[in-house]
């Protein structure tokens, strides 16, 4: 029955192509995974720079840099499920300690310790107009087929949030 060459090297082929292509299926769902991943970080970070970002004092329009970072660093534990050292608890999407940057920008009359001024840039290279927050975070993951895309991936994520002034 299974005599014939031609067969035997089409069963050959087929067999190849079948791994061939459960191999793009298990990539495919590897980026599926942490593309899910990265955008629950982004909201958690989106969500705890917006509580941050509630410390702005219209009248003097100012952001106090302490109260600011401690709700930030409050709702940024909560979102991503952190202890309080930033190692991930169970069901977080952090493998490990996870980074952050905080920085708060105030217009020159109003910059005090801890802040920046108004004008300059952050370190991704946005220019900040207005006073604002932003901050970044550094999230390691462990991918679900770790054999393929190694043993640790760190997802980074930033956001910018200014307050438009009349000027």
């Amino acid at each position: 029955m299974f005599s014939d060459s031609h067969g035997n090297a089409g069963i050959l082929i087929g067999v190849m192509l079948t791994f061939v292509f459960a191999l793009l299926f298990v990539l495919h769902a590897e980026m599926a995974v942490l593309n899910n991943k990265s955008l629950r970080i982004q909201n958690a970070l989106d969500a705890s720079i917006s509580a941050a970002s509630t410390h702005m004092n219209m009248r003097s329009q100012a952001i106090p840099p302490a109260a600011a970072e401690e709700r930030f660093l409050f709702h940024l534990r909560a979102n991503l499920m952190l202890n309080e050292n930033f190692t991930p608890q169970t069901g977080s999407v952090a493998s490990d300690t996870v980074t952050y940057e905080f920085l708060v920008f105030n217009t020159l009359s109003n910059s005090g310790v801890g802040s920046r001024v108004v004008g300059e840039s952050t370190p991704t290279g946005i220019v900040v107009n207005d006073p604002g927050v932003w901050a970044a975070v550094t999230v390691p993951i462990r991918p679900f087929f770790t054999g393929i895309l190694g043993e640790r991936i760190e997802i980074y994520r930033h956001r910018l949030v200014e307050f438009v002034l009349t000027r």
